[in-house]
């Protein structure tokens, strides 16, 4: 079960960092609306990169749907846990639907 945990932490930290990178982005692409001057060329590279990030992680959640549906074991107890409303904040519902 160790590999299952570890595995499902690298899919989790991917996801998060490439969040993280779009937002990123995101905000470079909100200054340069505001910028005196800027390159369209620049515009067009931060655009095409936030498309990426977001078709990225498309394939992330998909990726987690699968490992989290993999384990049998854990997978039920998860949703047990949704099912008792014991997890606030963290969009996990997504996973188990």
């Amino acid at each position: 079960m160790g590999s299952f945990f570890y595995e499902l932490r690298l899919l989790t930290r991917q996801h998060q960092n490439v969040t993280e990178l779009k937002t990123v982005f995101k905000n470079q692409l909100d200054v340069l609306s505001f910028a005196m001057h800027h390159l369209d060329s620049v515009t067009n590279q931060l655009e095409q990169t936030i498309i990426l990030f977001e078709t990225q992680l498309k394939e992330l959640d998909k990726e987690i749907k699968i490992h989290l549906k993999s384990n049998k074991e854990v997978y039920d107890k998860a949703e047990n846990i949704l099912k008792n409303g014991r997890i606030r904040g963290f969009d996990i519902e997504y996973y188990f639907g």
